[in-house]
């Protein structure tokens, strides 16, 4: 009797121990509007980079968690996760171009930027990451100069351990799956993945369809103490604590509400859900103590759902709602205003709002745990 007990509670115990190895795979990505006459109707592209990383990441030693069609609130939430210890993110980006917009036929510069499966901008999510995330690896065409960007910025100071590999070319999807697997080998696995496949290999495992092309690859076999290695301390920051608050009008359409991300000078403020019609929304966070080193009678925090004019049909007053947005500070006293014009609010898919304080001398920062690795504060109701 003794020893099935200590059986049962040893197979707990191990099947404790392996849950805290998860490995994220994570897409946001949209499905292609034509595909090939030889693809079926109901082929998916999110089902597909599924099936073509579970040939490679199958192993006993971990557990794959697969997430798809994340929008930037559901991105921040797995970013700042202390789960896993990996994370393979699919998704479109592309490094910087230049655009006539019908504004004066200025040029505008549209920055580096990282897609959503509906073609919103979520690339500021990438500047928080949890610390014990040990690896990323970016399957997108040209990212590799917005992580560079990122670095020399200092927004991935918190990270000393993490090794994010990304592209600065255009790549095809099943090249860079591959290419991923292979340079996550490099770093996680005990032996290297060959980049290619010998030719006899080649021709047993190929079946002719281009879209299965992938079939070949070998499994990824994560060391083990990769996962085993000691939690990195979570970072302590200066800083003012805010709280944000969203109130969404009750007549709004409920596709017309997207996720909203707050910017502070660069810095990843809190990120907002899409939430639905009438419901109330509220973060408690911080303000980096950073930009109020430079004196300025105003300070400007920007509201943003990443969602580009461009894309939005018809009447875009009708075709988007960012719902009612207020700040509260209990150790800042200040003015909280937004740029607006009569009443209204400047700015369809994003606003600019001002942090007034009433004294120039500003009191004293607290100490705060990162909001990396502290989660995310969020309180809803209906």
């Amino acid at each position: 009797m003794k020893k099935l007990l200590f059986l049962i509670l040893f197979l707990v115990c191990s099947q404790a121990f392996c849950a805290d190895k998860v490995v994220y795979l994570v897409t946001s990505i949209a499905q292609p509007e034509r595909l090939p006459f030889w693809y079926s109707s109901d082929w998916e592209i999110t089902s597909e980079i599924e099936s073509a990383y579970r040939k490679s990441l199958k192993s006993e030693n971990y557990e794959l968690k697969v997430f798809h069609n994340v929008d930037q609130y559901k991105l921040h939430e797995l970013l700042t996760s202390d789960e896993p210890s990996a994370i393979f993110f699919v998704s479109h980006s592309g490094k910087q171009k230049q655009a006539f917009l019908n504004f004066g036929m200025n040029l505008i510069a549209i920055p580096d930027v990282i897609m959503d499966y509906k073609n919103r901008d979520i690339t500021d999510v990438f500047k928080r990451i949890n610390p014990n995330i040990r690896f990323i690896s970016m399957v997108g065409c040209e990212g590799k100069s917005i992580i560079d960007k990122f670095r020399d910025n200092g927004f991935l100071e918190e990270n000393p351990n993490l090794v994010i590999h990304s592209f600065s070319l255009e790549m095809e999807l099943y090249k860079a799956i591959r290419e991923s697997v292979f340079s996550a080998s490099k770093v996680l696995s005990e032996e290297k993945i060959p980049r290619w496949i010998p030719r006899n290999k080649f021709r047993k495992h190929w079946n002719g369809l281009p879209k299965n092309k992938f079939n070949f690859n070998p499994h990824l076999k994560i060391k083990d103490e990769f996962f085993t290695l000691d939690n990195a301390q979570c970072p302590i920051h200066f800083g003012y604590p805010i709280t944000i608050k969203r109130e969404i009008p009750t007549q709004a359409k409920e596709e017309a509400i997207h996720p909203i991300r707050v910017m502070f000078y660069g810095h990843l403020v809190g990120v907002l859900p899409k939430g639905l019609p009438g419901e109330y929304q509220e973060l408690k966070t911080y303000l980096p103590v950073e930009p109020f080193i430079r004196k300025r009678r105003k300070y400007k925090l920007i509201v943003d759902s990443g969602v580009e004019l461009q894309s939005l049909q018809g009447d875009v007053t009708e075709e988007y709602e960012m719902g009612r947005i207020s700040f509260e500070s209990h150790l800042i006293d200040a003015k909280w205003s937004i740029f607006q014009r009569r009443g209204e609010p400047i700015g369809i898919t994003s606003n600019i709002h001002y942090l007034a304080p009433s004294n120039s001398q500003l009191p004293d920062p607290i100490k705060i745990e990162s909001m990396a690795c502290s989660g995310q504060g969020l309180e809803k109701t209906h």
